[in-house]
């Protein structure tokens, strides 16, 4: 059935420099579900085997299992990147992709801990992100959000799983990708094009992970969030400062810089003394 479907695709793929329109699906689809499903039944049943009666029959079928999963994984991701050409359905693609992909990231990693799960896990996660470079080089979507949440959301509750079974692991590796994609690409567009939704909710977003990193004594969340508000904010405010500097002679910037520094020089130890204490403050989040 797998070569039926990809004799019926490869045409498809060629038909048009555009690329193909929904037929590509038609057929994808179905073989697709038979495959998954398929995959899943050999590496349930295989899991369900206790360890000890092992047989290298039953090995193979969940070597094979989780080799069907990575083969629909780079099968779909190959067909429907290939088909963004076709504007029309480029943008529901790269989303069906992106929502899939996070999806089974998600699942892989809640309910499969073996080696070749997470290999699934974090093969699915890399085929999202992807998807979403692919529709980024042909414009889709328009909103970046649309895409990046989901990965951001996908990474982030594997990463949470992750340190409620290890109680001793860092939060950096485990929640600083998820939320590096949360909020990076919706801090690059609002410095580029500040729509008035995505600068209030970005600040929103930034202030609540600043937030659950203080509640948690999480130093990833609390880091980040603090850092992309400070240039957030440093962003919105740069106009104003720039009419600012521009409004007030140079010397009174100069004296007023000078009163700064022999304000700071006055109390230097007691400054030193704080920031220390807050970088051990910080230093003491997981």
């Amino acid at each position: 059935m797998a070569l039926t479907t990809g004799a019926r695709i490869l045409p498809l793929l060629r038909q048009t420099p555009l690329g193909p329109d929904a037929r590509l699906e038609a057929w994808l689809l179905p073989t697709l579900l038979i495959v998954v499903a398929a995959a899943t039944a050999l590496v349930t049943a295989a899991r369900r085997t206790p360890h000890d009666e092992i047989a290298p029959s039953t090995d193979a079928a969940r070597r094979t299992g989780y080799g069907l999963f990575v083969l629909a994984i780079l099968g779909t991701l190959a067909a429907e990147v290939f088909a963004l050409g076709y504007v029309p359905l480029a943008t529901i693609r790269v989303i069906l992709l992106v929502f899939t992909f996070s999806a089974l990231h998600l699942a892989a990693f809640w309910f499969d801990a073996s080696r070749p799960g997470r290999l699934v896990a974090w093969g699915s996660i890399g085929a999202g992100a992807v998807a979403v470079a692919a529709g980024a080089a042909w414009g889709a979507p328009d909103t970046i959000e649309i895409v990046s949440v989901p990965l951001a959301i996908a990474l982030l509750a594997s990463g949470r799983l992750h340190l409620d079974a290890v109680p001793h692991s860092r939060s950096w590796p485990w929640l600083a990708p998820g939320l590096l994609v949360l909020l990076v690409p919706s801090l690059l567009q609002d410095v580029t094009e500040g729509a008035l939704w995505r600068i209030v909710v970005l600040g929103l977003v930034a202030t609540l992970v600043i937030v659950v990193g203080l509640m948690r004594k999480l130093q990833a969340p609390f880091v980040i969030g603090a850092v992309v508000l400070l240039i957030h904010g440093v962003a919105q405010l740069w106009p104003w400062i720039s009419r600012a500097y521009g409004a007030v002679p140079w010397w009174l910037w100069l004296g007023a810089g000078g009163i700064l520094l022999i304000v700071l020089a006055a109390r230097y130890e007691q400054r030193i003394a704080n920031f220390k204490a807050i970088a051990l403050n910080v230093s003491a989040l997981r």
